[in-house]
């Protein structure tokens, strides 16, 4: 059964997913000019969560994706 709650989570995440996107990367941006050391533990600490994020949002995706197929397969059927 297709869940309502996840169609509706689905746009908020990637909504916040852009929006931490653009925060990284303004972040880094600072970081890189006014930090003398451009590979200290702060950028690739921030570097290493960020991509742990997408990897869930992607994980997300790819789980709706299959139960949204599952359902209209059951409906072709």
């Amino acid at each position: 059964m297709l869940n309502p709650g996840g169609l509706v989570a689905c746009p908020i995440i990637v909504l916040n997913s852009l929006f931490l996107g653009f925060l990284h990367k303004t972040c880094l941006l600072l970081h890189w000019y006014f930090c003398p050391f451009h590979s200290c533990l702060l950028c690739l600490l921030v570097t290493h969560l960020f991509s742990f994020y997408r990897s869930i949002i992607a994980i997300f995706k790819l789980c709706e994706q299959r139960e949204l197929e599952s359902h209209t397969t059951s409906l072709n059927l």
